[in-house]
């Protein structure tokens, strides 16, 4: 009798596939993930990204109208702090993306078990130079959003990530207000998931009260690319204008050409 229960807990064939499966998924993924680590340099591989977005399950952001690739490549330029709201398998990107360059991420995230998973991935890989911040999400009039106590960020903050606008609409709106004296001269703001009008109408409305520059790509998932303009470099380019067009025009100035009298005139 004792025998056929203990057959009976046993794993039915179906669950043994399920697990095997399961195994061979996550082995895939940590060859991938390893091999994503060792890339020496430039942008992380396309097919190395879309066969780790496959393998986490999250097919999505290989279909997001270039957002990863822009993502990537942002970084990869990134020469001080990068600033992460949202923590999800593109912390994971960003972080083997700045690991080889010694750039710092800090991400955000108020899910402490996200927060705590991400933890395990990047103590995994050795990636060192990425850090996740605990921070509380409430409501206020801008919007659901991380409190977040701007004056222990890091600076400067050359590239800002508002990855979970979505989730957190107001995320974008009481960040970068808060963050604009930690902004150097053209530091790049991606916002993803600018749906709504409201949205759109702030970012439009910060960029021209900061003279920053403004764009939205994409269409099945849109979001916005913002550079802070260099405004010591656009002065002097204006001055350089001006004085170039009252400069005295020494060179390049046509001859007249007298008309001679004919002979015998």
């Amino acid at each position: 009798m004792q025998y056929f229960e203990r057959l009976a807990t046993l794993p039915s064939l179906a669950e043994l596939r399920s697990r095997a499966a399961a195994y061979a998924r996550h082995f895939r993924l940590d060859r991938a993930i390893r091999t994503a680590r060792s890339t020496s340099s430039g942008v992380l591989p396309e097919t190395t990204i879309a066969e780790i977005c496959d393998l986490w399950g999250d097919g999505s952001l290989t279909a997001s109208d270039g957002y990863v690739r822009t993502l990537l490549a942002e970084s990869q330029k990134a020469h001080g702090h990068v600033l992460q709201c949202g923590a999800d398998l593109t912390t994971l990107f960003l972080a083997l993306q700045l690991e080889r360059r010694g750039v710092r991420l800090w991400t955000v995230e108020n899910n402490a078990h996200a927060a705590n998973t991400l933890r395990t991935w990047l103590a995994q890989y050795e990636l060192s130079q990425a850090h996740i911040i605990a921070a509380p999400a409430d409501l206020t009039d801008d919007g659901v959003g991380y409190a977040i106590d701007a004056a222990r960020l890091p600076s400067p903050l050359t590239l800002v990530v508002c990855d979970a606008s979505n989730a957190h609409p107001g995320s974008a709106r009481r960040l970068l207000p808060r963050i604009k004296d930690k902004l150097p001269p053209n530091a790049v703001m991606l916002v993803r998931n600018v749906r709504r009008r409201s949205d759109f109408d702030f970012l439009a409305e910060w960029c021209r009260d900061n003279e920053a520059s403004f764009v939205v790509k994409g269409k099945v998932d849109p979001f916005a690319k913002i550079v802070l303009r260099d405004r010591a470099a656009a002065a002097s380019h204006q001055a350089e204008r001006i004085n170039t067009a009252f400069a005295p025009q020494t060179n390049g100035v046509r001859a007249m050409r007298l008309a001679m009298p004919k002979r015998g005139a």
